[in-house]
């Protein structure tokens, strides 16, 4: 009974103040397991801070990517590790974990590609008994609305005809320079034929 009334109580107080139940839960108990779940809500929220930041659009969570990403993760194949002690709270690792995947070159190019508008994680968290921490399996998973794509393309405009003569002299210079030597031979035989006659 003791034990409802301070689930309840803890249910009260988190609403009051807008917070968690896990977070009560953490401070009471002094930390405790890693769940996958929330920590793929709190990298989620970051990954999507970090888009916003650059003034790109927000992925939506997709169900099926997530379901993929989860096998992935669940069988380790194609998924980045990382690392986390038993006491760490969840928002402190996901935000180590986006740390370390925006600091790598092809994590924030997929990250932060303007095309992708989906995103499905899968998190694995197992407890290494030898190591005493937690290893993380992240799989990401990103997909782009084809819709979208097109639907930005047909209202683009078409691109209109840019006469540069410095481009065209530029890349034709052999030639430019027999054209100049030409009409200066031209120019020349023309004054000799005016001064002649």
């Amino acid at each position: 009974m003791e034990t409802i009334w301070k689930q309840r109580k803890l249910t009260n107080i988190s609403q009051k103040y807008n917070l968690s139940v896990e977070f009560f839960y953490f401070l009471l108990l002094g930390g405790g397991r890693l769940d996958a779940k929330i920590l793929a809500k709190h990298i989620f929220k970051l990954i999507n801070s970090e888009r916003a930041r650059r003034r790109l659009p927000q992925l939506q969570p997709d169900e099926q990517l997530i379901k993929i990403a989860i096998d992935n993760a669940m069988n380790r194949k194609n998924c980045t590790v990382h690392y986390a002690f038993k006491n760490e709270r969840h928002f402190v690792v996901a935000k180590r974990i986006v740390k370390e995947l925006m600091k790598d070159p092809n994590h924030k190019r997929q990250i932060l590609n303007k095309s992708y508008t989906h995103i499905g994680l899968g998190i694995c968290v197992l407890w290494n008994e030898s190591l005493k921490e937690y290893e993380i399996y992240l799989c990401k998973r990103f997909k782009s609305d084809k819709r979208n794509r097109h639907n930005k393309k047909s209202k683009t405009k078409p691109k209109s005809f840019n006469f540069n003569i410095r481009k065209i002299i530029l890349k034709n210079k052999k030639t430019f320079e027999y054209f100049l030597v030409a009409v200066m031979l031209y120019i020349a035989l023309y004054i000799a034929f005016l001064v002649k006659s």
